[in-house]
């Protein structure tokens, strides 16, 4: 059966799509036309190449919020799965996170320093009289701490 217009994932073209059988676990695939290629509703999200099934995907949401940073090993077993596939899953998750950025500036005399934490640098900015940010850095290097620390601590 074809339908109208339909998005490929695989090489972004859009073009006529036809259902082209099941996979192993049973989701149906699609054929398409332009680039002769076959996907299904999975390709190109977070849950592609994943064994879990849709009950699993959602209860995932509230299982990530009984916690601030529960461990792989930990929602395995809360999905009743292996400890590698929750750390997989996990994995998964915090590449969707987006990094926080810094809201308040830091003004006045600041001390600096940085740290890894999970394997991210991490660099701050203390004010003596209380306010901080802590900001992500791609690496450890001089110039990468001082510009990027230095651009938020204002000189008042």
């Amino acid at each position: 059966m074809l339908s109208s217009r339909k998005y490929c994932p695989l090489y972004a073209c859009i073009g006529y799509v036809v259902k082209w059988g099941q996979s192993r676990q049973k989701r149906a695939r699609y054929l398409c036309h332009v680039c002769k290629r076959t996907f299904c509703g999975r390709t190109g999200t977070v849950r592609f190449k994943t064994r879990l099934n849709e009950k699993q995907w959602a209860s995932l949401p509230e299982l990530l919020s009984l916690r601030t940073h529960p461990s792989g090993a930990d929602l395995g077993r809360f999905l009743d799965t292996s400890v590698r596939t929750g750390q997989r899953i996990m994995r998964k998750t915090r590449s969707l996170l987006p990094i926080a950025a810094p809201t308040q500036q830091v003004g006045g005399i600041a001390e600096l320093d940085e740290t890894t934490f999970k394997g991210q640098w991490i660099g701050g900015a203390k004010q003596r009289k209380g306010k901080l940010a802590l900001l992500p850095l791609s690496n450890r290097r001089m110039g990468t701490c001082e510009t990027t620390c230095c651009s938020y601590v204002s000189l008042i």
